[in-house]
């Protein structure tokens, strides 16, 4: 074979195949393995959250005996997959939550936000694999609307209905934030980490 055709077959397949040809190598050698791309350690990872509200048996409370208050525990099923690149080793979950509208008073603008904390320990999520935890819950207290206003059993009334307010979660490593979401985005405003 011709020197000048040789090289017009290889343009000739790259151009065919848009990529470069593989590069000679001498008979009775071995190409050189290419390398696989690892991730490192700014990589940035790929968290996908589900969060769902769960609500408890209702549980009765005697202000006095001729008015009981009632309240629904809520909590939240927070559950993490690991989508890559990498395992997750030696993460911690922080998280806080909320519970607004707790407030009786009829005045105000916003309704009184209320927060707890806690964490959860992962340890190693692998690739592929999901981590679920469920938070403490909040007595969420009952109420009817008329009027513009919700209504307790105990007779009290507000302008804003109690309910769990949202949820904050950080993944950390040491003092170093991996992933972080808010939900909604507006309780990083109202209330910071």
């Amino acid at each position: 074979m011709k020197l000048p055709a040789f090289f017009a077959s290889v343009l000739i397949a790259t151009a065919t195949f848009g990529q470069a040809p593989p590069p000679l190598v001498a008979p009775g050698s071995q190409p050189a393995p290419s390398p696989t791309p690892t991730p490192g350690p700014q990589a940035r990872l790929n968290l996908e959250v589900t969060i769902q509200k769960k609500v408890y048996e209702v549980k009765t409370t005697l202000a006095t005996e001729d008015n009981p208050v009632f309240s629904e525990p809520q909590a939240y099923i927070v559950t993490i997959k690991n989508n890559g690149p990498g395992d997750v080793v030696g993460a911690r979950i922080e998280y806080r939550f909320y519970m607004t509208g707790a407030a009786r008073g009829e005045t105000g603008s916003e309704p009184e936000i209320k927060r707890k904390e806690g964490s959860a320990n992962p340890e190693t999520l692998r690739v592929g694999e999901s981590f679920s935890f469920t938070t403490d819950t909040f007595d969420v207290p009952r109420s009817t609307q008329r009027g513009g206003f919700y209504f307790y059993p105990d007779g009290s009334r507000t302008r804003f209905k109690a309910d769990l307010g949202g949820i904050w979660i950080r993944v950390l490593r040491g003092g170093t934030i991996l992933f972080e979401r808010a939900e909604p985005s507006s309780v990083t405003t109202r209330d910071p980490f």
